[in-house]
Parts: structure tokens; C-alpha cells; sequence
């Protein structure tokens, strides 16, 4: 692979590590601080979605590293 495809990879691994991050620091924010939760009159259903998007970034980002692995191979 070419330094511009390792650079791309790399980047789809960043962008789907900080949606990782960012929704299990909204999730935490729900079950720890009761603050966040006044907007959000459906709770459950809040919390649902965040863990939905943390599924997907973990799973999306194993394919990227998949990819990279497959490439370094």
C-alpha cells in the first residue's frame, strides 16, 4: 500500500475511535449526571442509540484495522 492509502486507513481508524469515544462519553453522561438527562425525555431510548453508535464505530473500526492488516501481509 502506498503512503496515501496507509494515511487513509489511519484516519478512517481516528474517525471511528473518537465516534467510539464520543458516544460512550455521552452514554456516561446519562447513567452518571442527572443533568444531562433534563432534554432527553426518553432515556432509555437515548442510551439505546448511543450504544448503537458505539457498536457501530467498534465494529467499523475493526475493519479498517482488518484492512491495514490485510495490506501489511
Amino acid at each position: 500500500m502506498n503512503p496515501t492509502g496507509r494515511n487513509i486507513v489511519d484516519a478512517l481508524e481516528s474517525v471511528f475511535s473518537g465516534e467510539e469515544k464520543k458516544a460512550t462519553a455521552n452514554l456516561y453522561n446519562y447513567l452518571y449526571n442527572s443533568s444531562g438527562i433534563g432534554e432527553h425525555p426518553d432515556v432509555v431510548a437515548e442510551a439505546k442509540k448511543l450504544v448503537e453508535e458505539i457498536e457501530h464505530a467498534r465494529h467499523c473500526k475493526e475493519i479498517a484495522e482488518q484492512i491495514k492488516q490485510q495490506i501489511n501481509n
